[in-house]
């Protein structure tokens, strides 16, 4: 079985409201037709309120070998905190 990736979590919960438990994303990731792997991975997840999208992808196992780019690159702290760079 292989895992999911950070930018498939992304994709999968990009219209969830925060604070949100784990099981708004869940269902959120199954209406908007995520990969069985990527639900899969939401739900082996800590029940708790999790603050923003951030929190949930570092709390998710992910498959580094199915990510774009080396595993440990730095990331830049903006995209780390909103997810994204927003031109600054």
């Amino acid at each position: 079985m292989r895992g999911t990736t950070t930018d498939r979590i992304r994709e999968a919960l990009g219209s969830v409201d925060y604070p949100a438990d784990k099981w708004a994303w869940v269902e959120e990731a199954t209406r908007a037709g995520a990969e069985e792997e990527t639900i899969r991975a939401l739900r082996a997840v800590p029940q708790a309120e999790y603050a923003n999208l951030n929190e949930v992808v570092r709390s998710v196992s992910i498959d580094h070998e199915r990510e774009d780019g080396p595993v440990g690159a730095p990331v830049n702290p903006i995209v780390e905190e909103l997810g994204e760079n927003r031109g600054s």
